[in-house]
């Protein structure tokens, strides 16, 4: 049958016995204010929903839920766009095949999302997204979802983190986000991003060290794909490592893409279209970034934060040539290596600024 998980009172607990688990055919609903669920994972054969009271659902505890039916089943998350709100704990997927688990709207997750074997549909509902927020950590095979989203709360620095044998391919939209002082990094694994890219941060203020170790490859193929920055420079919401590697389409840059580690473009029929974007430069974790592939760039910035010296790696052979400015701020902390930056405008009216 159906089975229902509210509690009203904040931060109250349900445990489920060790040797009892709970297996729901029907609908399982989660909601409550910062629900605690202990013990096994909760068996969910039918539909999952969100409560929507307003409140933040099932937020932590050793528990879970693992999706196992052997029917379609649809994940409902929180009808509101609010990140944070009809949060999940620790979802696995384990469908049989000949079935399928479909996202509608906005299903949160925090804690860890492990994909062992199923289909995930998000193309019944084209609008939903999966957010991790919490330092969520994505396990298990390698899957593709439609439209993802990392996110940093406010006051916070968030780290996610793909495991290495993981790559998650997203078909979508690939959005970093961080709220008022947050931080976002993603460490370690890989992300195949076949869709758009965008960069959403908090209040603007600069920080040291964002961005994480993941790997971001930005191969769609055949597609145009646009990384989209915000209008001035941040280090909230930053790039990790990136590899461009597209075997047909245009990767369009807008606003400032700001990256915090590695940055590989590797030429192919796919080519870097700067419009009046800023590619930004802003340290990364070990100190150290390396830039390789000769591109096409309009503003060019190495921006090495506060108090910090970071080493920008220009690969031997590389050409960046700016088509307007190059910025390098805290000059006595950034030291820039190897490569070439050609400054070299339509107009021969490109500038340096070393701030």
């Amino acid at each position: 049958g159906n089975v229902s998980l509210y509690t009203p009172g904040y931060g109250q607990t349900t445990t489920i016995p060790t040797g009892k688990p709970l297996k729901v055919n029907g609908t399982l609903s989660i909601g409550g204010s910062n629900q605690i669920i202990d013990g096994p994972p909760i068996e969910a054969r039918g539909d999952i929903t969100a409560i929507s009271y307003g409140n933040i659902s099932f937020n932590s505890g050793s528990s879970g839920i693992l999706i196992n039916g052997t029917v379609d089943q649809v994940f409902t998350g929180y009808d509101n766009s609010t990140i944070g709100f009809g949060i999940f704990h620790n979802i696995t997927i384990d469908k049989p095949p000949g079935s399928a688990l479909k996202i509608n709207k906005l299903v949160t997750v925090n804690g860890t999302w492990t994909f062992n074997r199923g289909t995930i549909d998000m193309d019944y509902y084209p609008t939903s997204i999966i957010a991790f927020t919490n330092a969520s950590t994505i396990a298990g095979n390698n899957h593709a979802l439609k439209n993802v989203l990392f996110y940093a709360p406010t006051g916070a620095v968030i780290t996610h983190t793909i495991n290495a044998s993981t790559t998650l391919t997203v078909t979508g939209d690939l959005t970093l986000q961080a709220s008022g002082s947050g931080r976002l990094n993603i460490n370690t694994g890989t992300i195949e991003a076949k869709g758009n890219i965008n960069l959403i941060p908090g209040n603007g203020a600069t920080t040291t060290s964002a961005g994480g170790t993941a790997l971001i490859k930005i191969n769609g193929d055949g597609n145009l794909q646009t990384i989209t920055g915000p209008s001035s420079f941040q280090a909230q919401a930053l790039l990790p490592h990136v590899e461009i590697n597209k075997p047909n389409g245009n990767l369009n840059l807008s606003g400032f893409v700001t990256a915090g580690g590695n940055w590989n473009y590797i030429p192919g029929t796919g080519a870097i279209i700067p419009g009046t974007s800023t590619l930004a430069f802003a340290g990364s974790y070990t100190g150290t970034s390396s830039i390789s592939g000769n591109q096409n760039l309009y503003d060019l910035m190495f921006s090495a934060p506060s108090g910090g010296n970071y080493t920008f790696n220009i690969a031997s052979g590389t050409t960046l040539s700016v088509g307007r400015d190059l910025l390098i701020t805290n000059a006595g902390g950034t030291t820039l290596n190897t490569g070439t930056i050609a400054v070299e405008s339509e107009l021969n009216k490109g500038s340096i600024f070393i701030i």
